[in-house]
Order: C-alpha cells, then structure tokens, then sequence
C-alpha cells in the first residue's frame, strides 16, 4: 500500500505543478521480479508503435502440453512496468494459454516520451502483435486490462480491427474518466479535499473511455472485475463501466480483495478459467 500511496501523492502533487495529462502515469526503471527467477523464459519482442516509437514486451509460451489456443495480452497499469504486472497472470501459462504483456512507451526498456495519443497508439500496435500471431496459431485472444490499463483497452479497442479475433475482455480495477478519477484522488486527503474542482480544468478527457458502449463490439462478451476493498480506484468506478456496457457481460465482486489483486488468489483464478470455457452470453 505504500507504493500506492506515493503514486497517489505524486498524482495529487503533480496536478499543483503542471496542467500535463503524465501525471496518471508513473513507469519505474527497474527488473522487479525477474521471470527466470519464477520458471518462466519469455521471449523479448520489440515493435513499432504506430508512429515508430520502438516498444518491447515479453511473450510467455505456454508451459502445458494441452494448450488452450487462447492469447492474453495484458494491458498493464500505471505503476512501475510490466516486470512486476506479469506476475498477475504469468500462471496462466501452467493452464495452456500464452500470455503477452508488454510496456508503453516511456515504461522498462520501450522508447519515447507518455501522453494518452502516444499510449493510445501503443495499445493497437501490441494488439496487431497479438493478433498476428494469432492467425499464425490458429488462435484466439482474450484482453485484459487492469487499473490504467483497463482505461487505455477502452479506449484503444475503438481502433482495433479484426476483432472476430477476440475471444473475451477482462476489466480489473477499471475506470472511466481521468479527470472524475483524479478529483476523486484529491477528496481523499483534507489538504487537497477544497481542491477538487481542479482536475476539471487542467486535466483533459479527450481520451476517456466514457462511450465505450457506443464502439464496443458487438456480441464481445465483457467480464468487469473490482475488489470491494479497492482504496485506490473506488468500486463505484467499475460498477459504472459495468452498468454502461451491452450484454453480454458479467460482474465479479472480488470480495476482500484490494487492488487489481484478484488474479493472485485461487478463488478467482478458478473463476477467471470457469469464465473463459464458458463466457456470458
């Protein structure tokens, strides 16, 4: 939770210092959790975003002779980079899915400078990854989108093609609009409390999600997850992705659990594969 709370501190100070749309991201330098430490040996992939900026990721093979010919590409969120996110859903991989996950730009070792365009753009690139090697494999993808993350797939999804290619969508932790998340940020702290009308003048919204339901596509089943002790993107911000969405979707209350935590605990790892042989429909 500390590691949280000086990203929320950074946040909060940020929108005091500067009208810059970077203040929802904050990338770390470091390997957190090398996979080789934990039995896994991705490969390193590097790619172009759409306007050049070179990207990297890691592609998981699966690690079970019964493979499921499903995909998950990760979009990880803002915090640190993806060598500590993957960890969420590297044991999938011990069931027979592949896993990609990959970093925006400005996060571990991909290039260029953050704004909501560029990673916008970063999303569909890895989707196009993704979904080359799906066509190669004769397979399907499942997205998954946690915290920040799950706000960038939103978004990013209105521009993604071939979408026949989509098996599921997973939102954890999700939210709509940065400028409602940032001022719920500030009316958590007395100090800042007055101060909530302030992210509705710097902070832009261009690139919120908010009518994600208009592009969505259809018939895409849609699995929204939110822990119900989740301090840093309140419940109330997935009970309003959920409630916007089109059937079919399907609403999991993570009991007990914090922050895009679900996929660490048994409980609902087994949900998540329960949800995947069979999706809402």
């Amino acid at each position: 939770m500390v590691k949280y709370s000086f990203i929320l501190l950074s946040l909060i100070l940020s929108l005091f210092l500067a009208s810059c749309e970077t203040v929802f991201y904050a990338p770390g330098p470091h390997i957190y959790y090398p996979p080789e430490n934990y039995g896994y040996t991705p490969q390193e992939l590097y790619f172009p975003s759409l306007d050049g900026t070179m990207l990297s990721g890691w592609l998981f093979p699966s690690k079970n002779l019964n493979k499921k010919e499903l995909i998950i590409l990760q979009f990880h969120g803002n915090g640190e980079n993806m060598t500590s996110h993957y960890t969420s859903l590297a044991w999938t991989t011990k069931k027979g899915f592949e896993l990609i996950t990959f970093d925006y730009r400005g996060y571990g070792k991909s290039e260029g400078r953050l704004g909501h365009k560029g990673v916008i753009e970063d999303a569909v690139a890895v989707y196009n990854i993704a979904k080359k090697r799906a066509v190669e494999t004769d397979q399907k993808i499942i997205l998954y989108g946690q915290s920040l993350g799950a706000n960038i797939l939103l978004k990013a999804i209105e521009d993604f093609e071939d979408t026949h290619l989509i098996h599921s969508i997973f939102i954890e932790g999700g939210f709509l609009n940065h400028k409602e998340m940032a001022a719920d940020v500030l009316s958590r702290f007395w100090l800042t409390w007055p101060f909530q009308w302030l992210p509705y003048l710097v902070i832009s919204d261009a690139y919120s999600p908010d009518d994600f339901y208009k592009y969505f596509p259809e018939d895409l089943p849609l699995i929204v997850i939110h822990g119900d002790k989740d301090r840093i993107v309140p419940i109330n911000f997935g009970k309003e992705i959920y409630s916007l969405a089109k059937p079919p979707k399907q609403w999991i209350l993570a009991e007990n659990m914090q922050h895009i935590q679900s996929m660490h605990d048994a409980k609902y790892r087994q949900l998540f594969l329960d949800i995947v042989e069979s999706p809402p429909k």
